[in-house]
């Protein structure tokens, strides 16, 4: 389980949240020239174990797996976040005798126990034939990478949340490997608690910026 990242304030206490959220966040596929800057960004909250966790390349054509990445022990760059408590890892995923393909193909992030945590495709739909995502359709990014797209970008998942199906994804524009994504907002899981609001940590401010300056006056007897 990860670290807490989220801060509940009330009155008279503070409450930690924790989550162990994990999901693709940012790809990179095709590009003019040769695809030597391919990636995959995963995100995740910050002291999630990657032990057993892998990213899954599925042929849109046969739906088998034609290549795996293994997020712990492969190279990668990654930035812990503290304002938002997440971690932005990013995978090199050029190989020159085995390219990520251009579409339609699939990509799944899956687990030690070969659960499937997360399951894109682009370029269309992909059912899985084989692996641990058998007989399961890939949800569709519905934005793709031109062919002559420039070897700096990606597509990003945007807009504000917590969770992959919360963010939508944004067309073509420059990457952000290894950091939150242009245009994206990690925002705290609703409270449990009724109606009390959470300190947003996207807001790139810690707790104790947020609470300078802040008077609370008890009621009087």
């Amino acid at each position: 389980m990860a670290g807490p990242f989220c801060i509940l304030i009330s009155l008279f206490r503070t409450i930690s949240i924790q989550d162990d959220t994990i999901f693709i966040n940012e790809v990179h596929y095709q590009n003019t020239g040769p695809d030597v800057t391919e990636f995959v960004e995963v995100a995740f909250v910050t002291g999630y174990s990657l032990a057993g966790v892998r990213l899954l390349f599925y042929d849109g054509g046969t739906g088998s797996v034609y290549k795996t990445t293994n997020l712990a022990t492969d190279l990668s760059i990654s930035d812990d976040d503290p304002a938002n408590g997440f971690t932005f890892a990013s995978y090199s995923v050029y190989s020159f005798q085995n390219q990520v393909r251009n579409g339609p193909d699939a990509i799944a992030l899956v687990d030690g126990s070969d659960t499937i945590i997360d399951f894109i495709s682009y370029g269309g739909e992909v059912t899985a034939s084989d692996g641990p995502a058998f007989g399961q359709t890939a949800r569709l990014m519905e934005v793709v990478e031109a062919s002559n797209a420039n070897p700096t970008s990606s597509l990003q998942l945007g807009g504000s949340g917590f969770r992959p199906t919360e963010f939508t994804w944004q067309g073509s524009q420059t990457a952000t490997p290894a950091s939150v994504n242009s245009g994206q907002t990690i925002t705290c899981p609703n409270s449990a608690i009724g109606n009390t609001p959470l300190i947003l940590s996207s807001e790139r401010q810690s707790v104790r910026e947020r609470l300078d300056g802040l008077e609370i006056v008890p009621p009087s007897p």
